[in-house]
């Protein structure tokens, strides 16, 4: 899932699973070495910081601890927020106990079962950083209850496969 920080990202129709990490976590609590090792994976899904505008599309989150976000590290300075908002997607967490809690719908819904964030800082209203405030293109979304199997389908030909790029690539500022 994206992190971004500034600008605008779009994204959609991603499945993101932290469900081993999220074992390695639990086992690693269960069985502790004398307080001497600390083991927590941050187990995020998206995050928009410092004016960024995110949105999350018709996606699947499992087992993130924190599905979405919108701050950095200080909550109540607005310089590191930015703008986060998912639409038609599903957040799934499993409990304690082994029971999952499953919340399909949007950011905006109210706190509750049907709720998975931003909570850590106030919510910011959604608006493209953009010229018109408009996506300059078209798509096409999958149900995310459909996701996972589109995905994993070898015949449908999703997804970028392995994408290689060379480590100066990061440091070009334009192409």
């Amino acid at each position: 899932m994206p992190r971004l920080r500034g600008g605008n990202v779009h994204s959609f129709n991603i499945s993101a699973d932290d469900a081993l990490a999220l074992d390695a976590k639990n086992l690693r609590d269960a069985h502790p070495i004398n307080g001497s090792y600390n083991f927590n994976p941050v187990l995020n899904g998206s995050i928009s910081t410092e004016g960024g505008a995110l949105l999350v599309e018709n996606s699947i989150c499992e087992d993130c601890l924190t599905p979405l976000r919108n701050n950095q590290t200080d909550v109540i300075n607005p310089a590191y927020m930015g703008k986060i908002l998912a639409l038609n997607s599903i957040y799934s967490l499993r409990t304690a106990g082994g029971a999952t809690n499953t919340c399909t719908g949007s950011s905006t819904n109210s706190p509750g079962d049907t709720y998975f964030g931003p909570v850590q800082a106030p919510v910011i209203p959604f608006s493209w950083n953009l010229s018109g405030g408009t996506l300059p293109y078209s798509y096409t979304l999958t149900d995310p209850s459909q996701l996972k199997p589109v995905l994993t389908n070898a015949a449908t030909g999703c997804g970028a496969g392995v994408l290689t790029w060379a480590k100066t690539n990061w440091l070009k500022t334009a192409y």
